[in-house]
């Protein structure tokens, strides 16, 4: 027999390592708890052989989200992708995944699978999300939530155009009104005049028609001075005439010029009704809701039309869900669904604003980045969305009563006394007092629960919380001076005077403010024990008197609290 031909290699590499079955078998026992991979190699000579190929180590939890949402792609795109290959990476994404502020948590997905912008260090997303949530009524921008209301607008300006006609569009502010009218307008056919005025930045019916003949390229007339109200009116007529009606007239803020001049208005209106002539196209908008009720007894007594009524009714909960993710919908991922739930629900309960909701998502928005990007915060809350607790306070702060902030700024002594007249009306108010009978209760339905005490039962409380905070009291004349001082800023009100009196207001009797003997005068609180506690939340010592413990509702139990703090 001849000798086995060699085999030859390139240059002077050893040949691979080749074990036999049996020596492969003692290495994987050998290696206990270490996965072993198989892997045929070329027959050499008459010997099947097999080699060990290294265990590759396990991969991250974020190597395999990536890895299976880059396959999950590419197989939407119509490419079989084998699951042996890895999937090719491009030199930017394999950096990118390696940069040690995303090493740390996964990229958030959206619903179809792809990766979200979003992230709080990119400032050009952050200010892209934040332009998307400014209130403009750009007449490009999609109509959403309108349809019904914008399609009765269109019919009222095709029928009205050289005929003339009146439309009084009302509704609450923020329900879309001034944007729906807008793009009404943008839409009127070719060759009309129309001019847009808001009430509230030009008053004068004098000004308000010269604006107009401006906005329609009529030129002012000028006689010798100042034109008035009459003449300009007048003028208007003959440029209505000489335009075919085909003039437009727009005033927001219809509200303010009836309460500023009713009789203006009344006139404008007749403009609009001249029978078989060309006569003015006007749209008023209004946030008053009884803006027609009112109008209507002038326009009966001029024995003219009483203008069309289109009534927009507030956003309700879905429909400021929708409109708010519309928003935001160039940059997915920037908002939690449940933070823009929270939003639509606590607007849609009170006034479906949706100018007021874009602006507390801006806040929000604002809270969550300062929060995710200061010194202590974890790299993965940079690429989370705004969540509930943000939003929450943003809420928060927008619709908080205005109260909270005065006593919030109250000196010590003032906040002291507020928490004495709690802790006096809990445990030991006069609830049933005489005051609170069918003969005052006209003057204390606006306090809370009636209930009252003198000002020498709530200076002995406040001397009590005083002397637990080792803190001089004031003295009786001081005190005095300081209830008046709460009353005025409309946190107390004074039910009686030191005579037995009736006040029904929270002032004081000429030549008694701030006087000693007064201690038979009877007090009540004008603000709620919630907005006081509310407003001293987060000071360990109010907290203990309010029995307050940072609760979510901010209910008051002083009793409990005050009797604790005296014993300790």
């Amino acid at each position: 027999m001849g000798m086995p031909r060699r085999r030859s290699y390139a240059g002077d590499a050893m040949p691979p390592p080749v074990r036999t079955l049996k020596a492969t078998c003692r290495v994987a026992k050998a290696n206990s708890g270490a996965q072993t991979a198989w892997k045929k190699t070329p027959r050499q000579g008459n010997n099947k052989v097999m080699a060990v190929v290294p265990p590759s180590p396990p991969k991250t939890p974020i190597q395999a989200e990536t890895e299976l949402r880059t396959t999950r792609k590419r197989m939407q795109q119509g490419k079989s992708v084998g699951m042996e290959t890895p999937p090719k990476s491009s030199p930017a994404k394999a950096s990118a995944a390696a940069s040690p502020e995303k090493a740390g948590s996964p990229v958030p997905a959206t619903d179809d699978g792809g990766t979200s912008r979003w992230n709080c260090t990119n400032k050009r997303v952050v200010r892209e999300v934040q332009s998307a949530l400014v209130d403009d009524t750009r007449v490009d921008a999609p109509l959403l939530c309108r349809e019904k209301e914008s399609g009765t607008l269109d019919a009222f300006l095709a029928k009205a155009m050289g005929r003339g006609g009146a439309l009084c569009v009302c509704g609450l502010p923020g329900s879309g009104k001034s944007f729906t009218v807008s793009r009404a307008i943008a839409s009127v056919a070719k060759g009309v005049s129309v001019a847009m005025l808001n009430c509230m930045a030009v008053t004068e019916p004098r000004d308000i028609l010269a604006s107009a003949l401006r906005d329609w390229g009529i030129a002012v007339p000028d006689s010798g001075g100042a034109a008035t109200a009459p003449e300009l009116l007048a003028h208007v007529r003959d440029a209505v005439s000489a335009r075919s009606g085909r003039l437009v007239l727009v005033l927001d803020e219809l509200d303010h010029l009836f309460r500023a001049s009713p009789a203006f208005l009344v006139e404008l209106l007749a403009v609009c009704e001249r029978g078989g002539t060309p006569a003015l196209t006007l749209v008023g908008i209004a946030n008053a809701l009884d803006l027609m009720q009112r109008l209507l007894p002038r326009v009966t007594a001029r024995r003219i039309d009483a203008p069309q009524m289109l009534s927009f009714a507030p956003y309700d909960k879905s429909r400021l869900k929708h409109l708010l993710e519309q928003r935001i919908a160039t940059v997915p991922g920037a908002f939690d669904t449940r933070a823009l739930d929270l939003c639509a629900m606590r607007f849609a309960a009170a006034t479906g604003d949706m100018r007021r909701a874009l602006q507390v998502c801006r806040r929000a928005l604002e809270k969550h980045v300062a929060s995710a990007t200061s010194p202590g915060a974890a790299p993965a809350a940079r690429t989370k969305p705004v969540d509930v607790p943000s939003m929450a306070s943003a809420l928060h702060e927008a619709l908080r009563s205005p109260e909270v902030d005065i006593v919030r700024n109250l000196p010590q002594h003032g906040q002291l006394a507020l928490c004495a007249f709690v802790e006096r009306l809990v445990t030991g108010g006069s609830v049933g007092d005489p005051t609170s009978s069918s003969s005052s209760k006209t003057t204390t339905s606006h306090v809370v629960g009636g209930a009252s005490c003198t000002l020498d039962d709530l200076r002995e409380s406040y001397a009590r919380l005083c002397a637990l905070e080792r803190l001089p009291p004031l003295a009786p004349g001081e005190f005095a001076h300081l209830a008046d001082t709460l009353a005025d800023q409309a946190l107390l009100v004074r039910l009686t005077s030191a005579a037995g009196r009736l006040m029904g207001c929270r002032g004081t009797l000429p030549g008694q403010r701030g006087a000693s003997g007064r201690g038979t005068e009877r007090w009540t609180l004008r603000v709620t024990p919630k907005d006081i506690a509310l407003a001293l939340k987060g000071i360990k010592f109010y907290e203990r008197i309010l029995d307050v413990k940072c609760s979510g509702s901010g209910g008051v139990s002083a009793g409990a609290g005050a009797n604790a703090a005296s014993k300790k």
